[in-house]
């Protein structure tokens, strides 16, 4: 991905789309060609006021520099003091998280005071290797169940009431800081634009396993949905949906990004297709241990 270039999450037309509008706060701030742009969803416990990390965004805090020869430590020096900046605006929140990308990692000048950090990973498979390459990297198990179920599941489209009703039922995503009353309109404004992708996987009975919505951003195909009926036996339909999807993106010049996460079950699921793995830096600010434990007993 460009540095220099506004992911598409950053967006305030998606941002509005998708959250709600009255929960949203945007800081950015400048400094001598270079901006900081964080985002982030406002919530309320018992009178604390906290920052949530926006649901389905990969990350929410963005640095760009218009200098793009500038060397990496003048601009690790610009992003220190943007840093500093909005770390003085923490201070009206007991209690904020957010992450960066795995693009950059600059973590020690907000450190302290507060300011915690800790590290997630996700993984990468990078589009310069033909598909046949990559499929013979996979783990022979993963091999073997995408190939024993070429015929027994197919890959369609999915349409946006499916989608719509599969997120709604998963017990994740339903309780997600996503405006659920803009889904519908949401998910047809950008699939149609073609900056979200379905597919879906069926059975012989038309019946459908699990659903993927990749997010196109720049030269990246985010894994940015995947969810899985689970009351359904097949784990082999979701395997075969994923590999689609990673062929869909190398055939389309794209990096495929899993999109991270800390859930053990889904990194050996990825690992499977073995990644690149890259790590990234996520951070928490609590002003007060109280507001930590509430906010963890809330979510």
């Amino acid at each position: 991905m460009n540095l220099n270039t506004i992911p598409i999450f950053f967006n305030h037309d998606w941002q509005n789309s998708l959250y709600k509008t009255d929960s949203i706060l945007r800081l950015k701030y400048e400094y001598k060609g270079s901006t900081l742009e964080s985002v982030f969803i406002i919530k309320k416990i018992l009178g604390f006021k906290l920052l949530q990390i926006p649901n389905l965004m990969p990350f929410n805090l963005h640095f760009t520099h218009s200098e793009p020869e500038q060397s990496d430590y003048n601009a690790y020096k610009k992003e220190a003091i943007l840093l500093s900046q909005m770390r003085k605006e923490l201070n009206n929140f007991s209690f904020a998280q957010w992450k960066n990308s795995s693009n950059n990692l600059t973590t020690v000048p907000i450190m302290g005071h507060g300011v915690n950090c800790f590290w997630r990973q996700t993984g990468i498979i990078k589009n310069n290797k033909n598909t046949n390459q990559i499929f013979e990297s996979l783990f022979f198990k993963t091999r073997n169940s995408i190939q024993s179920e070429l015929n027994a599941f197919e890959i369609k489209s999915v349409s946006i009431n499916q989608i719509s009703e599969l997120f709604l039922k998963d017990k994740y995503y339903s309780k997600s800081n996503i405006d659920k009353n803009n889904l519908v309109p949401f998910f047809t404004k950008y699939i149609h634009g073609e900056q979200l992708t379905p597919f879906g996987v069926i059975d012989e009975n038309d019946v459908l396993h699990s659903f993927a919505l990749l997010l196109k951003d720049n030269n990246i195909a985010y894994l940015w949905l995947n969810i899985i009926q689970h009351d359904l036996v097949s784990r082999n339909a979701n395997k075969k949906l994923l590999w689609h999807c990673i062929v869909y993106a190398m055939d389309n010049g794209y990096d495929f990004n899993f999109d991270g996460s800390i859930n053990p079950t889904l990194d050996k699921i990825f690992r499977a297709y073995n990644p690149e793995i890259k790590p990234y830096p996520m951070f928490s600010y609590t002003s007060n241990k109280l507001v930590k434990i509430l906010y963890d007993l809330w979510k």
